[in-house]
Order: C-alpha cells, then structure tokens, then sequence
C-alpha cells in the first residue's frame, strides 16, 4: 500500500542564512504533534487516514422507493424493513440484478484519485444478503444474482494493484436469522447465530488477504459474544486488521460515533468518524433525502473537506461514504464530488496527508482555525478568509521562518480551474466558487448554474506578516483568498513544531534561594484534559500539565506529590501512569495519596534549562483503552533538584489494607514506600499460624514485584468442616521492599473468605430511546439507536421513552449534554422510563441520553441529537 500512504515529497527550500521571520521563545517548548499510536497495528491503521466508504447491496436496486412510494423514515439500506417486502420479491431482485457497471478498477481509482488510501465496503448488510462466494449460506450475490461474480474478490485485486488498503463493513444483525427491529437495530444475538457470524468472519479475513479494518455494525451481543467476535478478528489476522467499537461491549481497537457525528474538539486515543455524501442515505437513493442539483456540487465538496479537517485535526480518522447505483456506477454527481476532494487535496498535498493532529488548544480556538503538522511545518485551516484577520496561535515556542498561503500544489494545477455545468450536472475541473465571498461567508452563491464557474487562485506562495505577542504566534491574512473550498495557511518552522501553552507553570528558585532545588505548584485548573476517544459520553481519558524552567541550571532529579480534595481520594489499587517527557512510571493510587513520587528513578525524568517539560496522567492498565479516568486532583507539587537526593532506607508510607473476598473473585492489596534508590519489591504470602510469630515473611510470589498485588480468592483455602486441621477461610500477605542501605516490611494485610457467592444481581440493559411528537406533526428522524439525529420545530412537545430491564431494578436519569458542553448534566426529577418536554431553541444541537445503574453495573442508552429549527 505504499502508492496511497507515500508522504509528498517536501516542497520546502532550504532557510535562508537570514533572521527567522519570527524568532524562537526563549523557553524550547514540549512536543508539539500527537504520535502515533505505540502499537505498531494500529498505528499502521491511523497513517491510512482518509479512506472511501461503499454501500452497495440489493438494496441499492430500490433507490429509495417501494413500488413507487418513497420510503419515509430509515435509512435507504434498510428498506427491506422499513417497506416490508417480502422474501420472495427481495430475492427475485437479487435474480435480477446484473450489476453491468461493476467495476472495482473504476472505483479504486476514483477513490485513489480523491486522496483517499483505502476503500471499504459492505460485506453483509442487515438483510443478510452476502456480497461475497460464501459457504455459510446461499443468500450471496454469486449464488443468487444474474451477476454472478464475488465483488469482494475483484475490489481485493484491485486495491493490491493501486495500493490502497481493503476494508470491510459486517453487520452483526442478519435478518435472515432473527426478527427486523430497523428502528433501533439493537437486537439481542440468539446463540445458533454465532457460529454463522464466526464462520462469516473467518472467509472475509482468511481469503481476501490483508484486511486493514473491519467495521462492525449494530446489533446488542453479549459482552462474551463480543469478546468471541474480536477474538476471532484477532486470531485470523492478528498483525493488520483493526476493529471497531462496534463489536460493542469495550471490545474494539478504536471508537466510532455515531453516524455522521463530527467531533469538533480533540479525543484521546484512536477514533473514527464516518460520514456519508446524503446524510440521511448510506446507500444509493435517488428520492428527496439526496438533493444532486448541480448548485450543491461546491457546498457537499466544502462540507467534506471541511469535515476531513476538523477529524484529522482532532485525533481522527475519516470514512466518506458513497453508495453506487444498483449498476455499479457512481452517480455522476458522487464522481465530481469525490473530484472536487481530490483536486482540494493535490493543490494541498502536504496539509493533510502524512500529517498529524497537535496539541494546539484547538477549543480555545472557538473554531476559528485547526491545524495539523509535519516535521517541521505548520498547517492552519482558517474557519473564514479575511483581509485583516488575525489567527492567533498560543504557545508555539519555535522560530518560524516564514509564514505564506500554502501553495505546494500550485505546480501541479497549471493555471485557473473552473467548475462548469454541463447538461444540468456539473463537471469538475479543479473546485471554486465566489472566491472572496465564498471565503468570507462561507456558502457560495447557489442561486443558478453560472455560480459553478469559478477561480482558484493559481499563485507563488504568498507571504503572511507573523508576529510574538507574549507567547502568542499571531499570523495576518492578507490579500483574496487563495481557496474557497478550504484556504490553507503554511508556517516554515525551524524543526518541529514545540510548544508552552498558556497553562503552563513556571518552576521558582526555591525559598532558601538555593539554586539546586526549584519547585512549582500545579493548580487542577492548570491541568489540561483531554477528552476520552468515546468523545461526548466518554469523560476524560488523560490530564496534562506543562512547567518550564526559565534558569541557566538543569535539574535532572524530579519529585511530584499529589494533593485531593477530601472524598476525591484515587481508587487505592488502581494503576496509573505518570509520563515525564519520553519517561513513563507506573504508580498505585495508594501511592498517589502517599506520595512523594520520584520520577528520577528512570532515565530521561528531568527538566533543562530554559526548556519545559510535560507531565501527562492515565490509566496504566485501563480495561479499555477509552475509559474516563477516575481521578480529581487538587493540585500537584513538582519539586526539581540538580542534585541526588541523599541515600535513605525504605520506610512504609501507606500499609496494606485488609479486605474480604468471595470465592473466585480477585482482589488487589496495594502499598507505598520511599526510599532512595527506589527499593525493589515483593510480595509474600504468610501462613496465619505464624502470625504472632517472629519469623516472617514467609513463602515469596512468584512475579508478585510491584507495589500492587492482584491475588484471586480461591487462593484462601475454606473449611471442609468445622473440625478441619490446616484449613483456614482467610490469608495474609506483607510487601518487602529493599534497597542497598536495607529493607523494611509491611504490616500483613488479610484477605478474609466471605461465605456463599457474591450477590452482584443481573447488570442493567437499556434499549433505543423512542421518539414521537406528542403535540406537533414537526419532526423527522435519522440514525438508529446508537445515535438518532432528530430534526424538530421549535414549540413541538417531544415525548421519549426508553425500555430498561435488570436485577434489582435499575435507577434510571435522564442526561443532556447542552450544545457546546463538556458534561452531561442530569436533567432534576426526571427517573422515569419516559421523558416529556417542549422543545425550544436552547435544545438545538443538545444530546439526550438515559443512565441506569444497579449493584451490578452502570450502563447508557443511545444519544439523540436534537436540531432544532
């Protein structure tokens, strides 16, 4: 696949041996770009980026329409369903079906041609129908349908010969196996289903060669069922294929949102979003839920770039999605809007491709401008194009050699291109509209054909004036706008780019005056979070802390303590990880608490001269990669020294406590101790016997080394009967720590055998929230539910409800997420199963959702999405 992932070569001249157009903050900042993922797999996945999304069934032979009635409500894929037809009639459909413009080398290519770098497409979509020659079932495209090829196997070859990755779409749901519900497709999974899902995995994985995602869809299988589907993904191809948060249950490699969501702030971690050219139609549709008039052809290519921006500028990947006609064709119309993103793409070839996201504060930006990176290149995608306009950028510590409209594809366009239109559709050369209008409004005159005949500006690179304010870049826009579809701004950096953001704290001599030492108070508001991958129901998945050491003394000795405010104390055995810079440690909430955590016990814990340094906190050992940490910190301590600090014996900060357990059930102890040079651990097991003994510790565990211990009950040996000899119903263990001026023990902690069977009760299961108006006849919907976009007039009573189950019966709590927000706020009084309320502007753009909690769990519902108008 290198054809599609090569990196354009750089354009940049070498710097001229003259004065950067800015220079350098006295400070050399932290790094500035988000790498990659540290598994080799996924990070493979995340250089892919940008890819194209195929829906393309029986379904796509309907377009739309039953026996001439458009389908309402759904999605155009799922008509089967939403319109009844019935077995017989879809299938005879399928007999009929020659798909006589099928052609993978025609659709690679356009999707090549785009920018894109790998192509996915629908294996099996909801009704079952398979796109592939498989032995599972008979109800395939090569078994059944006048066509009589396996598209897959052809998209295979050809995605090999153009260099481009293959991806594949797989409903869980199969309605030839179980009842349609196409409201919420959330249906529960029989058991008789999973070998057939199996064996279907398998033939996708094992005869089409590398697969580089595999895209889950709906469905509500069991957390064990998920675990089996990932597993099988896994064990087919263990080093390509990456899976989506689709297989539901916390199983996936990266999160998807719902369909057509585009997070606008950055999420932690890998993500994806996916959206289709008609967002109320994945596949192909010819009624009004897809509007191809040719005045839309530049707004649908500036909503896509415009998204394409704001995903990978964020942390994401992008899948746009096109469905073919039932032929094979692309629509004409599709065509020249996946030409108007590849001619966006090659005038920018370096702004997107083989960039990354940064740790700019892009939500401080008010989306005013995003921004990606390269090594030593700055891009800044401008909201709006203004003679004037200011993009201030904080915190970027590097020189900046230059800073100019980027024009790396100039060479490339050879002069003016235009939009014109042709027999009612447009044909697109290179995209433009009413440039300066266009650039300052953002919409485009659509009001006849003649505003498809455009410029685009085909320029040198025109210099920007850049200036420092405080730590501020500040980069004026000057002139036309060079690009009404995305203008993009380039600053030639002198390396890459390195920043000290306005949150970061400054280390001060330390009272004494003593030049060894230094220290800094880091305040929670100083801590900057970023959101989990899970995006808007996700919370936080790691915090960031930034100090700078403005002096001409280095300190390579770095100490933290953690403060919490009273009740926000971190779980004592969870693990988390402490990363200074390159250097990562992995310490207990019971060391947290305790404190303090020296960070010079691993190479590369320092702070530089006139440099600043990063403190990031996570989850060390999360159960799944996205989960919110579970952490409020106070404030944080950080002391600096130029000095070792004085050699000391172990001393115990926090003992072990002792805890009961149920047979089966692990169990953690956990422990802090000091000492320097950070002793080394062990954790044995003491036989109760000898507890009054003096002869302690007893039998060591083996690989038992860390300051935490997971130990399972069964471990504890329970009496056979009242009289039974060497039987005991609890254990006690002791951490040793040492070092080279000696050792010290804790005291033992029991873990007691509780009797009988943990009584943790049946977890909580939410399904789709409904959704009607009760007064009003204003409203439409689209999604499914995982997400349902629904579109309302302002005054409608809006009526929901939601079916919950559980053991005991759950609490339930209905949840908004305002517009714009960051926390859900739960909605006061509202615990029932349904929730009434008129509708008005303030509700646009907000998220609703339902929380249900029980002893044995605490589960969400779907999100609506309310718009408003």
């Amino acid at each position: 696949m290198s054809a599609a992932n090569d990196v354009p070569a750089s354009t940049v001249t070498p710097c001229p041996a003259t004065a950067p157009a800015l220079p350098a903050l006295p400070v050399r900042g932290v790094d500035g770009l988000v790498p990659l993922n540290a598994d080799a797999r996924i990070a493979a996945w995340q250089r892919l980026q940008f890819g194209l999304f195929v829906h393309w069934g029986v379904y796509s032979l309907y377009e739309g329409s039953y026996r001439g009635v458009p389908q309402g409500i759904g999605y155009p894929e799922q008509i089967k369903a939403w319109m009844q037809i019935p077995d017989e009639e879809y299938l005879q459909a399928a007999r009929e079906w020659h798909a006589e413009e099928w052609d993978a080398a025609a659709l690679c290519a356009a999707a090549k041609a785009a920018g894109m770098t790998y192509v996915m497409i629908t294996t099996k979509h909801h009704d079952g129908f398979c796109m592939w020659n498989t032995a599972t079932t008979d109800f395939n495209i090569v078994a059944q349908s006048a066509f009589g090829r396996d598209p897959l196997a052809e998209l295979a070859r050809e995605c090999a010969a153009q260099g481009l990755g293959l991806a594949f779409y797989f409903s869980i749901i199969d309605w030839t196996q179980h009842e349609a519900e196409p409201y919420a497709n959330l249906n529960a999974i029989p058991e008789s289903m999973m070998p057939l899902i199996v064996a279907q995995i398998e033939e996708l994985l094992t005869n089409y060669g590398p697969i580089v995602e595999f895209w889950f869809d709906m469905g509500g299988p069991t957390p064990d069922q998920s675990e089996r589907l990932a597993a099988t993904v896994r064990r087919c191809q263990p080093s390509t294929t990456v899976m989506n948060s689709r297989v539901w249950n916390d199983c996936g490699d990266f999160e998807v949102g719902g369909d057509n969501d585009i997070p606008d702030f950055f999420q932690y971690g890998p993500w994806e979003s996916v959206r289709s050219i008609f967002p109320a139609a994945w596949s192909y549709c010819t009624t009004d839920k897809c509007d191809r008039s040719p005045e839309t052809i530049i707004p649908q290519v500036r909503a896509a770039i415009g998204d394409l921006v704001t995903v990978l500028s964020g942390g994401g990947q992008f899948a746009y999605n096109i469905g073919p006609m039932g032929s094979g064709a692309i629509d004409p119309y599709d065509r020249q809007v996946l030409e108007g993103i590849g001619a966006w793409m090659a005038r920018h070839p370096r702004a997107l491709r083989g960039a990354r996201p940064t740790w700019l504060p892009i939500e401080a930006a008010s989306g005013a401008w995003r921004a990606t990176a390269t090594d030593s290149e700055l891009y800044l995608f401008p909201a709006q194009w203004e003679e004037g306009l200011e993009i201030r950028l904080p915190g970027v510590a590097n020189a900046v050699w230059r800073a100019e409209v980027d024009a790396a594809g100039a060479g490339a366009r050879g002069g003016v291109s235009t939009v014109r239109a042709v027999s009612g559709v447009g044909t697109v050369g290179l995209v433009g509209g009413d440039t300066h209008a266009a650039c300052t409004s953002g919409t485009a005159d659509s009001s006849s054909a003649a505003s498809l005949n455009s410029t685009v500006f085909d320029e040198a690179a025109r210099a920007l004036p850049v200036r420092r304010e405080g730590n501020e870049c500040v980069v004026t826009l000057v002139g036309p706008c060079p690009d009404d579809i995305q203008p993009v701004v380039r600053l030639e950096l002198d390396g890459p780019l390195r920043l000290l953001p306005a949150t970061a704290v400054p280390l001060a001599a330390a009272p004494e005056e003593d030049s060894s030492r230094a220290w800094a108070t880091l305040r929670g508001c100083d801590l900057v979070a970023h959101r989990s991958a899970k995006g808007y129901g996700g919370g936080f998945a790691a915090f960031d802390a930034v100090v700078f050491n403005a002096s001409d003394t280095g300190f390579p000795h770095v100490s933290l303590r953690f403060f919490f405010d009273e009740g926000d104390a971190p779980s004592p055995t969870t693990m988390y990880r402490l990363t200074w810079g390159d250097t990562s440690i992995d310490v207990s909430g019971t060391e947290l608490a305790a404190g303090p955590i020296r960070l010079d016990t691993h190479v590369g814990a320092h702070v530089g001269a006139h440099a600043a340094a990063r403190l990031r906190i996570e989850y060390a050992h999360p159960f799944y990669y996205a989960d919110a940490l579970d952490l409020r910190v106070a404030s944080i301590e950080v002391e600096c020294f130029a000095h070792s600090p004085s050699p000391s014996v172990p001393v115990v900060s926090a003992e072990p406590a002792s805890v009961g357990a149920y047979a089966g059930e692990r169990v953690r102890l956990a422990a802090a101790v000091s000492g320097w040079p950070a002793p080394s651990y062990q954790w044995y097991r003491v036989d109760v016997d000898a507890l009054d003994s003096e002869g302690l510790p007893g039998v060591a565990i083996p690989g038992a080394t860390a300051s935490v211990l997971e130990i399972a009950g069964p471990e504890i040996s329970a009496p056979e009967s009242a009289g039974a000899q060497h039987a005991h119903s609890s254990a006690c263990y002791v951490l040793v720590a040492t070092n080279e001026h000696g050792s010290v023990t804790t005291q033992p902690a029991t873990i007691t055998l509780r009797s009988g069977e943990a009584q943790r009760g049946v977890p909580p299961r939410v399904g789709a929230i409904t959704v009607e108006a009760v007064m009003g006849e204003n409203l439409s919907m689209s999604g499914d539910g995982a997400n349902r976009i629904v579109t309302i007039s302002a005054g409608t009573v809006l009526g929901c409800a939601v079916e919950v189950s559980g053991d005991p019966y759950p609490t339930l709590q209905w949840q908004l997420l305002p517009s714009g927000a960051v926390d859900w706020e739960d909605l006061p009084g509202q615990s029932a199963p349904t929730w009434t309320r008129i509708i008005d502007e303030s509700f646009n753009g907000a998220k609703l959702r339902v929380q249900a909690a029980n002893p044995a769990g605490v589960v969400t519902s779907g999100m609506v999405t309310l718009r408003v108008f």
